[in-house]
């Protein structure tokens, strides 16, 4: 329970804290400029590091249990999102309800490129998938069913790839004690 809370409580405000500080830096650059950059390309690394940021102090943990934490911060994290994005920046339910579920799953994916000392590539593919899932949106048309539909069929897909990598990972885990070294 307490790393599903960590993700919430740790992971959505370091991730908000980067995102504005960058947000803030990026005066003068059009709307939509400002926000293909921020969500497109920024909030991927940032998310992707403060759903980590919570994990990054363990020690004493196998990789399997590492990997399993990682789901819940990733679950506390997208719940906390998808309730953000839904009341505060009114976004369709029908749009984040996958998101919830990509979280942990991205999440995962890094941190098992963590236990086996391959952080960076892990984290640039769970990156990428996060990229890739934000990009699903910016596809929408406003009043267009069929923009949304899309969007939202071709952000399942990358949940389901997502959750389908992980699956693979966790099964290349061992319960063998993660060290640093």
């Amino acid at each position: 329970m307490f790393f599903f809370i960590s993700g919430a409580i740790i992971g959505i405000p370091v991730n908000v804290y980067f995102h504005s500080t960058i947000i803030d830096a990026l005066i003068g650059i059009p709307p939509f400029y400002e926000l293909l950059i921020s969500e497109l390309i920024l909030a991927p690394f940032i998310g992707e590091f403060a759903k980590l940021f919570g994990l990054l102090y363990r020690h004493g943990e196998t990789e399997k249990s590492l990997f399993n934490l990682a789901i819940l911060a990733g679950l506390g994290f997208g719940i906390v999102e998808f309730i953000i994005l839904t009341i505060d920046r009114c976004m369709s339910l029908f749009l984040c309800f996958p998101r919830i579920f990509f979280h942990p799953f991205a999440v995962a994916i890094t941190v098992y490129g963590l236990v086996k000392h391959q952080t960076l590539k892990y984290y640039l593919i769970a990156v990428l998938l996060h990229f890739l899932c934000n990009l699903s949106i910016f596809f929408i048309v406003p009043e267009n069913v069929f923009s949304t539909v899309a969007a939202f069929i071709i952000s399942t897909l990358i949940v389901l790839t997502t959750y389908f990598i992980s699956k693979k990972l966790k099964s290349k885990t061992k319960n063998k004690i993660y060290t640093l070294n």
